[in-house]
């Protein structure tokens, strides 16, 4: 069984056509999660005369695409070893027309108490709250911020769609995104074949095939069939399913001296487990071999990031997911520890 990966789309789902999609009526609905910060810097450019974004040294690069793509400037601040902000570095740099992105890492963070140290120091500046690996944590209505937003591709077997909670009015758009099509059609080709090699090779084409579109399509919006998918997800047995993995996969790296990157906290709900190994590489390639793929976070893609340097050598995702359960766990468990 492969473990890991993007979710097969079973198509009989994609069959239960909703006409009430209460999830999505409350939020801004955009086409990915890099779209959803878009539309919130086009309206912090226009309306709030917002200059510059302050970001955390440790991040994916697409979002200093998108954050170019809205032709705002750009400040790097170091973090913590705790993955927080470094306050008193933040506290010198931080301008008036700045807007501040606190990432919620794997959905593991209390960022309520970063929002309210930044909003002591700095209280005319916006704050944007990136839970992208967050997904239920943004679903709880808990946050601070000023703004927030997730994807639903991250967490579920949803091929795109981005949620924005605000405060203010943004801009909105019904213009369809193109690369859901392509994660459809590789989604439901895995779900009907996916050990077949020959037919592996095509979902995975077309499954990046979606993915090299997804920057070209921040402008759009989330396609019918992800809103329609997301009414049906059952949301309630992926957080109980991903914190029963989470509690296994602890609880064995702990018997192996293996700590994680930042602490999991029973009440909180992660996309995956990160952990910090000083072998990353060849454990990746052993668990890969064993078709166990875990992603790292994130590439470094040549920026100027000193903890995003670190995690990029050391930092291994464990898939805890709702596809899987004890027997899954249990396997990744035993390769790590048979290649310590």
């Amino acid at each position: 069984m492969i473990i890991g990966g993007e979710f097969a789309i079973p198509i009989d789902r994609l069959n239960n056509v909703q006409t009430n999609r209460k999830r999505t009526e409350n939020y801004y609905c955009y086409s990915s999660g890099r779209s959803a910060l878009y539309y919130i810097l086009i309206y912090l450019k226009e309306h709030k005369n917002i200059k510059r974004v302050l970001l955390p040294d440790y991040l994916c690069s697409s979002i200093v695409d998108t954050i170019k793509q809205v032709g705002l400037s750009i400040k790097f601040t170091s973090l913590t070893k705790d993955l927080v902000f470094d306050i008193n570095e933040l506290k010198n740099n931080i301008l008036s027309n700045d807007v501040v992105l606190v990432i919620n890492y794997f959905g593991l963070q209390n960022v309520n108490l970063q929002i309210d140290l930044i909003k002591t120091i700095a209280p005319q500046c916006p704050i944007i709250e990136d839970d992208v690996q967050a997904f239920f944590h943004f679903w709880d209505y808990s946050s601070k911020a000023n703004f927030r937003f997730t994807s639903l591709r991250k967490s579920f077997a949803i091929p795109d769609g981005g949620l924005v909670q605000s405060r203010e009015p943004l801009y909105t758009t019904h213009d369809e995104n193109n690369f859901s099509i392509y994660k459809i059609a590789g989604g439901i080709l895995k779900s009907l074949s996916p050990s077949n090699a020959e037919i592996e090779q095509t979902f995975l084409e077309l499954l990046a095939k979606g993915e090299s579109l997804i920057q070209k399509d921040v402008r759009k919006t989330m396609s019918i069939q992800s809103k329609n998918l997301f009414e049906t997800e059952n949301i309630s047995f992926s957080q109980v399913r991903r914190k029963e993995n989470a509690d296994i996969i602890l609880k064995g790296i702990e018997e192996l001296g293996i700590k994680t990157i930042i602490p999991v906290n029973k009440t909180h709900t992660p996309l995956f487990v990160p952990i910090y190994l000083n072998n990353r590489n060849k454990i990746r390639k052993i668990l890969a071999e064993n078709q166990i793929y875990c992603p790292v976070h994130w590439p470094l893609e040549n920026l100027p990031l000193q903890m995003g340097k670190e995690m990029e050598e050391h930092e291994l995702s464990i898939v805890i997911d709702q596809r899987y359960g004890k027997k899954e766990m249990n396997k990744i468990l035993k390769i790590i520890a048979d290649h310590l």
